[in-house]
């Protein structure tokens, strides 16, 4: 009887120097920018190669394909035959395999013809490089690579269970490279024991079910499952690389640990981890502490952060689930300092790193108790679709946050977006926070004080926010847009759902919001009501209710030729609304309505103009320019008939677009989910 079980993979650790590297910063060294563009095998003395960090080229990775045989009498497997060819640039090699190199588990008893291993008492002990097979049922059994010569073991699992009462099922103690392969239509399954036993009291190695002190790589198109009862599921203490395979691991601690990097090319990774689910955190090496994720489908239940990088992280494709701390739900973001209801002050964000995040595409779900997306640094997002919930900040980089395209959906959030320094030159973007919507604060953030999301502890006071470009929507119950300094916006569209209360505004900022293109449409509540700076050179027009409106009262601003110049319905109750939009002219009177029912109207003569009266104390950017106001002993005004009704084209529907310029719309259902009612329909 024959059984064939076919594995698929990838040999040797190769990270990309076109894909990326850490970001520039003046606060970065030059270990840290080029930790991601260039790499060896293992800068601890693990490979060959020790010192040498040249580039590896992405077609020179030697991919390989075998086909695994099972040898079988009576049922009984005596020997397992492999046979394949390993291909690459500059590698052309056959690797065969026969009966001198099987492991089989039988119980509480193993079997070995390998010439590069010895077993004894349910242990083998592979000590030389080479390819093993490894199949069958182990209640007590241990796999120990331990070689001094230099060159790679593969080890593929061909329907394996190894269990071990004593610490790791697989424990690479000294090897220049270790392979572990699932074989393709195999189950395989390795778990380790609850309490390590120790050759030496005062060891803390091994600590994981798979376990390697030298370079590691994960792979094979079968399944494997990793219980990991003691402490990580899999650990590497130098690099560690998965692909293609079909990886369920479970762990008291950390899921997957690379110390000097790890890297996901491929495969479906399933990890639930009390700790961390996957992580890097070599913080001796500046280079070093990364990851990269390249592809595949990866979900996360972690009790802590979901993705950790020391240094810098990187995801350029993939789909990506992740829950942490039992996500958004466990903390409450409905107070003034986040409703306090957290479980302790242990990181709980979703994705992590130390210096720099850049995402260029991927499908990523994050549900976490704290930030979602959080560096101490900087943060590039650069495409890729986003459904966020967070129980603190939606995204947060203490220094600099840019977004160039990409679709982020925040559904939940104390502060959606949070930086130093902000700048949104694209993408779709919609925020639902309880309290700021994007917020330019400075310096480091002492996120989660204490368990409490919200209370973030900047060390500086300055902040900047730049947006030129992009389609932007925001439904805040605090401020809509903050600033510590500066707003600048050149192009673009934002929508504001902004504060109920007078303690917050649509708009807040420090020094000055300088607008010179884009279409700007933000309702609040009058209280602490900002418009923009007198230095913008596109006119606004702020409009001050005499009563609120309720939530679904759709406003329109229209002309003197009774064209529509802007039309929006926001989701709640308002007393005041800004609009600016590039078809605001100078010399032109604007009529604006609630509902059908006329407001009042303004002649536009300076750049800031208003209807109706503020209450409350504002800020920098007041109204200017003249008051409008509404007509009385019904006089009609312009726009409006001798009846004091809207304009003939007005029937309370949402215009079309003969009635409303091309560039004033919101962004079709596609690109941002359902608003609520936030904005108008305008297509």
């Amino acid at each position: 009887m024959r059984k064939k079980i076919m594995a698929a993979g990838v040999i040797g650790v190769m990270i990309l120097s076109s894909l990326w590297g850490c970001s520039s910063s003046d606060n970065e060294t030059e270990e840290t920018k080029s930790s991601i563009e260039q790499t060896g095998d293992n800068k601890n003395g693990g490979s060959d190669n020790s010192n040498d960090n040249s580039q590896i080229n992405n077609e020179s990775a030697a991919r390989f394909d075998i086909e695994a045989e099972h040898v079988q009498e009576n049922e009984q497997t005596v020997a397992v035959k492999v046979s394949g060819k390993l291909s690459g640039e500059g590698a052309d090699v056959v690797v065969e395999a026969g009966e001198n190199n099987l492991i089989a588990f039988d119980g509480d008893s193993v079997k070995t013809n390998a010439v590069g291993a010895a077993a004894s008492d349910g242990i083998v002990t592979v000590n030389q490089p080479g390819t093993y097979i490894v199949t069958g049922t182990a209640k007590n059994g241990q796999i120990v690579v331990d070689t001094q010569d230099r060159g790679t073991v593969w080890i593929i699992l061909a329907d394996a269970d190894i269990t071990s009462s004593v610490n790791s099922p697989i424990y690479v103690k000294n090897a220049s490279k270790t392979i572990v392969s699932a074989a393709i239509g195999t189950e395989n399954t390795l778990t380790d024991a609850k309490e390590y036993t120790y050759d030496i009291s005062e060891d803390e190695e091994p600590n994981a079910c798979i376990f390697s002190k030298d370079d590691l790589v994960i792979s094979g198109g079968g399944k494997l499952t990793v219980n990991g009862n003691f402490n990580n599921g899999i650990a590497g203490k130098d690099t560690l690389e998965i692909n293609d395979i079909k990886l369920t691991v479970n762990a008291k601690n950390n899921g997957i640990k690379g110390k000097d990097y790890l890297v996901i090319r491929s495969g479906e990774i399933e990890i639930k981890s009390d700790g961390d689910g996957l992580k890097s955190d070599n913080s001796n090496d500046a280079s070093l502490g990364y990851i990269l994720i390249e592809d595949g489908n990866i979900k996360i239940t972690a009790g802590e952060d979901g993705i950790q990088a020391e240094t810098c992280m990187k995801i350029a494709g993939g789909t990506i689930d992740i829950t942490t701390g039992g996500g958004a739900g466990v903390t409450s973001a409905s107070s003034m300092w986040g409703g306090g209801n957290a479980k302790s002050d242990t990181s709980r964000k979703g994705i992590k790193a130390g210096v720099d995040i850049t995402i260029t595409e991927g499908n990523i779900t994050i549900n976490s108790e704290d930030d979602s997306i959080h560096t101490n640094n900087s943060i590039n997002i650069d495409g890729g679709k986003f459904i966020i919930s967070s129980g603190d900040d939606g995204i947060h980089s203490d220094s600099e946050l840019k977004i160039t395209d990409g679709t982020i959906d925040i559904k939940k959030s104390y502060e959606g977006i949070e930086s130093a320094e902000i700048i949104i030159n694209g993408g779709h973007i919609d925020i639902i926070s309880s309290d700021d919507g994007i917020n330019a604060a400075g310096g480091n953030d002492g996120s989660s004080m204490g368990g409490r999301p919200g209370m973030n502890g900047f060390s500086s006071s300055t902040g900047n926010m730049e947006i030129n470009g992009g389609e932007i929507y925001i439904n805040a119950s605090g401020d809509g847009l903050d600033s510590n300094g500066n707003i600048t916006m050149t192009g673009g569209e934002v929508y504001i759902d902004g504060p109920e209360n007078d303690g917050n505004g649509a708009l807040d900022y420090d020094s000055t919001f300088n607008m010179t293109g884009g279409i700007l449409i933000a309702a609040g509540s009058s209280g602490m009501l900002q418009s923009v700076s007198t230095s913008s050179t596109q006119y606004c027009i702020t409009v001050v209710t005499s009563s609120y409106q309720n939530g679904g009262t759709e406003f329109l601003l229209t002309d003197s030729g009774k064209n529509k110049i802007a039309v929006y319905t926001p989701s709640k109750k308002y007393n005041s609304i800004v609009v600016c939009t590039p078809d605001i002219k100078n010399g032109e009177t604007y009529t604006a309505y609630f509902g059908g029912v006329e407001e009042g109207f303004t002649e536009v003569t300076s750049i800031l103009s208003n209807i109706g009266e503020r209450t409350g104390f504002g800020g920098n950017g007041g109204f200017g320019g003249g008051h409008g106001g509404r007509r009385d002993n019904g006089e009609a005004g312009a726009g409006m008939t001798d009846d004091n009704q809207p304009p003939d084209n007005f029937n309370g529907e949402r215009p079309d677009n003969s009635q409303m310029p091309d560039d004033i719309r919101k962004p079709d259902n596609s690109q941002i989910p359902d608003f609520s009612g936030g904005i108008s329909d305008i297509n």
